[in-house]
């Protein structure tokens, strides 16, 4: 890994690569073999794909609180922003503490759920989930299939922050979707965005649109002019990049892009001898609109692949 410390970072080579270091798993306690689903998920010995896969085996597929539970930090943070369509009730404001966060999952009363996994990755703490969510809470219609997308992250072995997002626009009766507004303002975002297309960009961003990649180090930069100089910057030493994303979820405000990254970079840097790679790695693209301006965008890449990527072609 050494052979890349002194390179410009490009667009998505987030986090520890920045530092030339990588994040050392959290512990994790021993799990039977029911506990972790594992399933589409090849990651099984990530420790921290094994807590994911596990708390969410518990709470969607099993509902058991008391295991789910022992997964959770003592201090865990949980918030949906897209139950937002609910109601302002505290899953869209969002509750911390462990005692609080099993309180509010004991009073949806949901009496059947399940879960299929459709992607995921893990990017040194992070761990993110994607599939379809079917639930039947007391006294409410059977939901099914649902577009839904969860992202953990793991600290000293257990769940320090749950974040949901679900497709739930539809689903109530008289409130209005604006799902065809996101769809065409996140296709026109991310085609500049692949080209880097500074112009569009800045035209979609709000004065004070606020960008996060989403990784152990954490990089946040706030305001148009920020952020396209940020990430102008960091999209200096790549070549060819090709966005492969579709929508997952769409709803309240809220568009969430899954798939993956293509691009070639120079790991010795722009004027060392041995050419550019190609790397390919997932990558997932979150959007906040609200009047028709992005004011908040997340970007998650797969950074344990991208290590892996690395380790195997040097």
């Amino acid at each position: 890994m050494s052979s890349i410390q002194n390179t410009l970072v490009p667009l998505l080579l987030l986090g520890s690569f920045a530092f030339g270091t990588q994040p050392e798993p959290s512990a994790t306690p021993e799990l039977s073999a029911d506990e972790s689903p594992g399933a589409k998920n090849p990651a099984t010995e990530n420790p921290v794909a094994k807590i994911a896969d596990a708390y969410i085996a518990a709470t969607l597929v099993d509902r058991n609180l008391e295991r789910s539970g022992a997964l959770l930090h003592d201090d865990v943070s949980f918030i949906d922003p897209t139950a937002e369509v609910w109601g302002p009730g505290p899953a869209a404001k969002g509750v911390r503490g462990r005692e609080e966060f099993l309180a509010l999952q004991k009073s949806w009363k949901i009496e059947s759920s399940s879960f299929e996994l459709i992607t995921g990755f893990e990017s040194g703490p992070y761990a993110l989930r994607m599939g379809k969510i079917s639930w039947k809470a007391e006294g409410a219609p059977a939901f099914e299939n649902i577009a839904f997308a969860m992202m953990l992250k793991i600290e000293e072995g257990r769940i320090r922050s749950r974040v949901d997002f679900g497709d739930y626009d539809e689903l109530i009766p008289g409130v209005p979707s604006n799902t065809e507004e996101l769809k065409a303002i996140g296709l026109e975002f991310l085609e500049a965005y692949g080209s880097f297309d500074a112009g569009t960009m800045g035209e979609l961003y709000t004065d004070t649109v606020r960008f996060t990649e989403v990784h152990p180090q954490g990089v946040t930069v706030q305001g148009r002019a920020q952020v396209l100089a940020y990430l102008k910057a960091v999209n200096a030493g790549i070549t060819d990049l090709q966005l492969k994303l579709e929508p997952a979820v769409v709803s309240y405000q809220h568009v969430l892009y899954t798939g993956s990254a293509r691009f070639e970079f120079d790991t010795n840097g722009p004027d060392a001898p041995g050419g550019a790679r190609p790397v390919e790695v997932p990558f997932w693209v979150l959007l906040k609109v609200v009047d028709g301006e992005i004011v908040e965008q997340r970007d998650f890449t797969g950074l344990d692949h991208l290590a892996a990527c690395l380790r195997s072609e040097g």
